[in-house]
């Protein structure tokens, strides 16, 4: 959690990217996550899409059900299909996001 060290997400998105790349599947998550959210760079969706992509392909929840979070904010199509995949793994926010869109459609929202 880096105890002793001074936080600073540029550096940790570096070393995320520098583990990404020779395939570390939890590196490849994060580097996602914080191009979603903005860490230590500007957001950026495509950036994040891609590197979900590369961990949800290798069955990671987390990036699963993140992936469809970024795929929905771009008005892409696949949202649910990720979400699915994340929900069954047992992720509980790909299951309030697959509940969420069912009562949307039962509503006719």
């Amino acid at each position: 959690r880096g105890a002793g060290v001074p936080a600073d997400a540029g550096r940790a998105l570096e070393l995320f990217m520098s583990a990404a790349r020779r395939g570390e599947l939890e590196a490849q998550f994060k580097a996602g996550e914080c191009y979603a959210m903005g860490i230590g760079t500007a957001a950026d969706d495509e950036a994040a899409i891609e590197w979900l992509s590369k961990a949800a392909v290798r069955g990671h929840a987390g990036a699963q059900h993140a992936l469809g979070n970024a795929l929905e904010r771009q008005g892409r199509e696949g949202a649910t299909t990720w979400w699915a995949r994340a929900a069954d793994q047992g992720h509980p926010g790909a299951h309030l996001r697959l509940g969420a869109r069912s009562m949307g459609a039962a509503l006719g929202a």
